[in-house]
């Protein structure tokens, strides 16, 4: 994410226009020839966005742009850009990023963005009886942004396309180094004399502020083979430089997107003439590697689903350790073609963890649990280019209409181009909350598929529990009646500390069982059938209870089981 460069545009549509495509061709503008190309770009073109009719408001929303933005948001962006129309408590008319519903939604922990907001009053700092979306944003604890450029007053678009497009230039116009964005903006706006509408343009943050701009350059020094073919294997070694282009002696980890070719789209908006952009290409791979005394390899599987004919593939690199960052990139790629060599008939394994714990049929959840979903093809590897038909889909209670795509939350394993996972907040899902179900249970279904374009669902059922609060469920012990051993089984959803004990109808304890270590999800712990003095006990009719402590809390379950020999 420290390499990627996100730009929100907005489309023609306002109050009196049908056909203001000013922010969008500004946008393009910005992306294609200002921003440089060792940045990954993300494009958020309201044009692209399906309309939605809102009655709250009687009018239209895109809702798709405001969950594409919430994502990028929450899984890191170097910059975010927005250009458009707004005021201090929402972006476009659409309403697609507003303060009273979206602010809760920005998660993105310690994925601080420097936001860049090209549009009027977003960042209106001086208005005492109310804070403007900006602030909050920036006064997030442990979430939001590192700081923003906004304005505080109305500004005007064709102003600030200039103002914004001479920032970005001078801010990243060194590789290895940025300004500092006080710096940047004082020479921006000394570059484009718009005095008035400069001037109502502020750094909301430490104008001292220099972005983490890699110093170091990584270099593609082998391609093989040299183009990209679907379900052909490609090997990547490379190596890192310094600003000097000097051979680098260094250890740390590499990240390697490839993306398929730039799309050229054309745009009929609601009024007015046609206007054309490029979008980046579909996700192909992104995995992470090992650099060692500055060298590294990767290897990945081209999917089906791919262009073919196109001539702008794409290979980025990003390279970081616990001192330095670097990155690279190898554009231009041929995409086309099919392997021949490569059979797979056979869909992804799908299995599920939590906790660091295999998750069979059934599990207990707690609210804000982090579900890992590993996926696993040791013939092609998993399909993540979010293709119509073959996205990773997450499927809630059977509930088709709620299903959502999750393809951008799966990341390879390192050093693997076969394996790889999802890490899935249950959050994802309203009804995954034990406010709206208390006590209910719940299935998740997860469709993925392979690079060969084969399929796999698999299932699994759980019951969520509030955070904090320690559950013991479903004990059982097995056989029963038993012979001569029998084993307690149930579900924690946290490690805890276990006992067991065993007593007779009449209610004297025959056999204590202390110390055992609990862990989170499926727990067995087995008896032999001997009292406390390790004589087999007699046949009949026993009690036993299974207490788990954690902390300061302690629950306990009771049982009956029976010897018969």
């Amino acid at each position: 994410w420290k390499n990627l460069y996100t730009i929100v545009a907005d489309d023609e549509v306002t109050n009196q226009s049908k056909s203001e495509t000013i922010h969008t061709k500004d946008a393009e503008d910005l992306a294609e020839h200002y921003i440089p190309k060792r940045f990954d770009l993300d494009k958020i073109y309201l044009t692209e966005y399906p309309v939605v009719l809102d009655a709250a408001v009687s009018w239209i929303s895109k809702p798709a742009v405001t969950e594409d933005l919430l994502n990028r948001i929450n899984e890191g962006s170097l910059i975010i850009n927005f250009i458009g129309h707004g005021n201090p408590h929402l972006w476009t008319h659409e309403r697609i990023f507003k303060d009273s519903r979206d602010a809760n939604r920005i998660q993105n922990g310690r994925r601080y963005a420097f936001w860049i907001t090209a549009t009027c009053d977003f960042g209106r700092w001086d208005d005492p009886e109310d804070q403007s979306f900006a602030e909050k944003i920036l006064m997030m604890e442990n979430r939001g942004s590192v700081s923003m450029l906004a304005s505080s007053r109305l500004v005007y678009a064709s102003s600030n396309a200039v103002f914004n497009k001479q920032f970005t230039r001078i801010l990243l116009q060194n590789t290895g180094r940025s300004l500092r964005v006080g710096d940047a903006i004082r020479l921006a706006k000394s570059a484009t004399y718009t005095v008035s509408n400069n001037e109502k343009f502020a750094i909301l943050g430490d104008p001292t502020l220099k972005l983490e701009v890699p110093a170091l350059n990584v270099k593609v020094t082998r391609l093989f083979p040299d183009s990209l073919k679907a379900l052909s294997k490609i090997t990547v070694n490379g190596k890192i430089y310094d600003h000097f282009q000097n051979p680098v002696t260094i250890s740390g980890d590499i990240y390697l997107r490839t993306f398929d070719s730039r799309r050229e789209v054309t745009y009929q908006p609601v009024a007015g003439n046609a206007i054309s952009y490029i979008l980046p290409g579909n996700p192909i791979f992104r995995g992470k590697g090992t650099v060692q005394t500055g060298e590294f390899e990767l290897q990945f599987i081209v999917p089906k689903d791919i262009s073919y004919g196109g001539k702008s593939g794409r290979i980025s690199i990003f390279f970081e350790n616990e001192t330095i960052a670097g990155t690279g990139y190898k554009d231009n790629l041929i995409v086309d073609g099919t392997a021949t060599d490569l059979i797979d008939a056979q869909g992804p394994d799908i299995d599920f963890t939590a906790q660091n714990q295999n998750l069979v049929d059934f599990a207990v959840l707690n609210e804000n649990e982090i579900l890992e979903i590993e996926l696993k093809d040791d013939k092609s590897g998993i399909n993540i280019t979010g293709d119509v038909g073959h996205k990773i889909m997450a499927i809630p209670d059977d509930q088709s209409l709620s299903r959502k795509e999750i393809t951008h939350l799966f990341e390879y394993d390192q050093n693997s181009f076969l394996h790889g996972k999802i890490r899935m907040p249950l959050t994802l899902f309203s009804q995954f909350t034990t406010a709206e179900s208390p006590g209910e249970m719940h299935r998740l279904a997860i469709k993925a598929w392979d690079n060969a374009n084969n399929s796999s669902t698999k299932l699994i059922q759980f019951e969520i529990v509030p955070d904090g609060k320690l559950v013991l469920k479903d004990l059982l012990n097995y056989p029963n009646p038993f012979y001569q051993t029998t084993t307690f089984t149930f579900f924690l959803n946290t490690e805890a500390e276990v006992s067991v004990k065993i007593y007779t109808s009449a209610g004297r304890l025959i056999r204590r069982m202390n110390h055992i270590p609990g862990s989170f999800g499926f727990n067995m712990v087995s008896w032999s059938g001997h009292d406390q003095d390790g004589d087999p006990v007699a046949n009949g009719v026993y009690l036993y209870k299974v207490q788990a402590r954690h902390e300061d809390q302690s629950v306990e379950q009771i049982g009956k089981l029976i010897k018969l020999e």
